[in-house]
């Protein structure tokens, strides 16, 4: 009984603060409200998340055939992502990106007897799940990592689980070619 009242009590004092921050500040509103929504939007963030980890594994691995398995699963990730807990600026965001994204992951599945062609693909789609882990938050620790000898006029740029270096672009020919640009 005590637990139920402390409970009626949080949940009075989160919609009076609510409203008062509500009409009366939006941006200390957005703030305060914000991480409730990235919350969910870090749980429909986790199956996209995993299968890219698999995708860049499979690339690192030099293995072509489940590079573009992972990508299809990545596909299917990206078409279940429920925007609605997002704003209306964030969906429209959101929405270019996942095109995007989706698109890249396609061409690395199309190319599965053509591992370099997966390679370059993966540079335009780890752009995208930058972007998108900017709007949407992440559910893990990921490392945003650099191959700067990749492509130097595009980007060698992917995200990883592990601080140990495992680049997807050259795989065995320069394994662990690659720094830690930063933590996400």
């Amino acid at each position: 009984m005590m637990i139920k009242s402390l409970n009626m009590k949080i949940l009075k004092v989160w919609l009076v603060l609510f409203f008062v921050l509500t009409y009366s500040n939006k941006s200390i509103a957005t703030t305060l409200i914000r991480p409730i929504i990235d919350v969910n939007s870090n749980i429909q963030t986790s199956p996209i998340i995993t299968n890219y980890l698999k995708l860049t594994t499979a690339l690192s691995s030099d293995n072509n055939k489940k590079a573009a398995i992972a990508a299809e699963d990545l596909i299917e990730a990206f078409d279940t992502f429920d925007n609605d807990a997002l704003d209306l600026l964030e969906q429209k965001e959101i929405i270019n990106i996942l095109k995007s994204a989706t698109e890249q992951a396609r061409q690395i599945k199309k190319n599965v007897k053509n591992i370099e062609e997966q390679r370059k693909y993966l540079a335009a789609l780890s752009k995208d799940m930058v972007d998108l882990l900017q709007v949407t938050g992440t559910d893990r620790i990921l490392y945003l990592k650099n191959c700067s000898g990749y492509n130097t006029s595009k980007s060698g740029l992917w995200l990883s689980d592990t601080k140990e270096t495992r680049n997807p672009y050259y795989g065995s020919k320069m394994l662990k070619c690659g720094t830690v640009i930063k933590e996400i």
